[in-house]
């Protein structure tokens, strides 16, 4: 009896601490979004109604404030969840001296995510890619990432959020 219950809890503490991947992927191609976390795809392209904006806009604050609170823990965090982060961007203008000056702001960009990243998360790997495509007015995004998490980071951050 006694040492079921040692393994039951041994069992438990174990799963507490082993993390598990989160993968996500955001997409945008041709003005439309898609957000997929596992297999569940989220259409962002919906439109609401003007009633349910003015109560999403109450929501939406009170989450921003939330979001910040856990940015601001995951920042001081010894023990970060880690990332594997993948951005793809393929864009093109017709204009040559402009895609070429996109270009180079766009290469700035890939080590600022890299910086607002690395305060959040332990990151693992991360991969940036830029392709041009001349004489075309185009812009495909892909970003995937797989996060892993284990459960006692999840009950530490909600423990400090008191939800």
């Amino acid at each position: 009896m006694i040492k079921s219950i040692i393994i039951i809890v041994l069992l438990f503490i174990s799963i507490l601490f082993i993390p598990f991947p989160v993968k996500v992927l955001f997409q945008l191609e041709n003005y439309k979004y898609i957000l997929s976390i596992y297999v569940f795809n989220i259409n962002l392209n919906k439109k609401n109604r003007k009633g349910e904006e003015i109560s999403k806009k109450r929501k939406s604050r009170k989450n921003l404030r939330t979001l910040k609170l856990v940015i601001h823990m995951l920042k001081n965090n010894k023990h970060k969840p880690t990332l594997k982060l993948h951005l793809d961007l393929n864009y093109g203008i017709e204009d040559a001296a402009l895609n070429a000056i996109c270009y180079g702001l766009l290469q700035t960009l890939g080590s600022n995510v890299y910086r607002l990243a690395k305060d959040i998360f332990t990151i693992r790997t991360y991969k940036y890619n830029i392709i041009q495509h001349y004489n075309q007015n185009l812009l495909k995004l892909r970003v995937s990432s797989i996060i892993q998490l284990s459960l006692a980071q999840i009950i530490y951050v909600l423990i400090k959020i008191k939800i």
